[in-house]
């Protein structure tokens, strides 16, 4: 991989879009997207209702599909079969999350799908299940939705390699770089929100290895 060294092991406050576009091809072995679902979640420095919102997920999915050789994108219910008209995915997984408490479009559910890309077709491997328990983390600040630990560090084993350079464009209280760091991957993690950017960097360095 041509990895950009300015990029590596850091939390940058900016536009994903705007980040993506100054990386090289195929600099990056997995780019990992949880992104806003168009739902009115409050978030610090976003708001997350937007008119164009399938063409923005197309713009920076387009950026992340050049430059990592595969992507995880955890979709939610409601943006489903938009993800599959923007690009049909390799595999669809699931995130099995038993006891969940909250609600989806469909009602009361335990489950998400986890949707796989891929530039270069290689079977995973294993179960496409993870199972993962949504319950209250203390190290996220006021972050509305952070996803549980457990399903970061089960989808980077699964699909990366030790060493390997994990992309979050939308890393929020950066919950995929901490399961990166102790993994032992390397990251490059992308907010705009300076608040939860900060959050992040703390509990990256709390990481004990």
């Amino acid at each position: 991989m041509n990895w950009p060294d300015d990029f590596i092991d850091r939390v940058i406050c900016g536009d994903a879009l705007e980040v993506m576009r100054q990386m090289p091809n195929d600099c990056v072995d997995l780019g990992f997207a949880d992104p806003p679902y168009n739902n009115g979640t409050p978030y610090a420095g976003y708001d997350d209702k937007r008119l164009d919102y399938k063409e923005w997920c197309q713009e920076w999915f387009r950026e992340m599909r050049r430059i990592a050789g595969r992507i995880i994108i955890t979709p939610g219910h409601g943006n489903f079969w938009m993800w599959g008209e923007i690009e049909k995915p390799w595999g669809i997984g699931c995130w099995y999350k038993p006891g969940n408490p909250a609600s989806s479009v469909l009602g009361w559910v335990c489950w998400e799908p986890w949707l796989y890309y891929t530039k270069d077709y290689r079977a995973l491997g294993g179960p496409d299940t993870i199972r993962a328990t949504v319950s209250k983390q203390l190290d996220v600040g006021n972050h509305p939705c952070p996803k549980p630990l457990e399903l970061a560090q089960g989808l980077i084993e699964k699909t990366t390699k030790l060493e390997a350079l994990i992309l979050d464009p939308f890393c929020g209280s950066g919950t995929t770089l901490v399961a990166a760091k102790q993994l032992g991957r390397h990251y490059i993690g992308v907010d705009i929100s300076p608040e939860y950017c900060e959050i992040a960097r703390k509990r990256i360095e709390a990481v004990l290895l």
